[in-house]
């Protein structure tokens, strides 16, 4: 029964605008629910645990404020569950998993500035191998799905009139 109406309640946040007052056609804010799923399995006949299956869920929840007509309020809620299982078919097996947070930050942004706070990937660019940055986060260059577990921290960005770019990053700890 719980999940009956936390079902019904989130489609109805979601469906429905939460600022029913705005005159205009767009809405000022938007709520989204996404996610990523990735799983594997392996054999190997020479370990004890010969088969291993495992399965990563990232779910995300964004949400979006228009504040005025050139400032926006955002927030991104996501965790990492996870988990593995080995067995020796008929014999033995064994289990693990975890929940941890991967991202949890909110932003205040205007036309030419950003200032967000929290739990975030912070990335400059394309580079996989030689980055900037490469002492904060984990991010391993054979990853396909570029999985890295963030950090704490304030970025800030400016953009200035002439195209140029003012960024700094404040406080940051893991």
């Amino acid at each position: 029964m719980y999940h009956e109406k936390a079902l019904v309640l989130l489609l109805v946040i979601y469906f429905c605008p939460l600022d029913a007052g705005a005159q205009n056609d767009t809405l000022r804010t938007s709520l989204q629910l996404n996610g990523q799923l990735s799983a594997y399995s392996h054999f190997n006949p020479d370990y004890d645990l010969n088969l291993q299956f495992g399965a990563r869920y990232i779910p995300e929840f964004t949400l979006e404020r228009k504040l005025k007509d050139t400032t926006l309020f955002g927030l991104e809620l996501s965790a990492n569950l996870y988990g593995s299982a080995g067995m020796h078919l008929f014999d033995t097996a064994h289990a693990d998993g975890n929940l941890l947070p991967y991202r949890a930050w909110v932003r205040y942004s205007g036309k030419q500035f950003e200032l967000r706070a929290g739990l975030q990937k912070i990335s400059f660019g394309a580079a996989s191998v030689l980055r900037p940055l490469m002492w904060f986060d984990q991010i391993d260059a054979r990853d396909p799905l570029r999985l890295t577990t963030g950090v704490w921290g304030v970025f800030r960005s400016v953009l200035f009139p002439e195209q140029r770019q003012h960024l700094a990053l404040g406080p940051v700890w893991q």
